[in-house]
């Protein structure tokens, strides 16, 4: 399965502009969805969820001097059920598909997708 996309930088100093085809079997594509949409849609609401604020200690083995709690260090419940079931299933994806970049430029880029895209090519001029 073929899946085609762009990809822009326009900072003055790698103003770059890409075509990328992602090539993956349908089954790397169905589980990348399904990572991201049904099983990362819990994340939205388990936000809510926060961490208590106590408990300070030592997180970080390199800093052992910085207490941290642990809303300090992982803020909610959305971000270790991210970390957890998502991310891992969409790494795996990423690590299965192959990817081809096709360098063309910005401001071709621009002239020939400008139409398609034109929201991402505005909010990239805003920056």
């Amino acid at each position: 399965m073929k899946t085609w996309t762009i990809a822009a930088n326009n900072l003055p100093e790698c103003r770059k502009g890409s075509v990328v085809c992602i090539e993956r079997p349908w089954f790397v594509s169905l589980l990348d969805w399904a990572a991201a949409y049904p099983l990362g849609y819990p994340t939205s609401w388990l936000h809510k969820i926060k961490f208590p604020d106590w408990f300070k200690r030592a997180r970080d083995p390199d800093y052992p001097d910085e207490l941290a709690s642990l809303r300090d260090w992982y803020g909610d419940l959305g971000v270790i059920w991210w970390m957890a079931v998502p991310e891992p299933l969409m790494e795996w994806c990423h690590k299965h598909s192959k990817e081809h970049h096709i360098e063309i430029g910005y401001d071709k880029l621009k002239v020939e997708f400008y139409e398609d895209s034109k929201d991402y090519f505005n909010e990239m001029e805003e920056i």
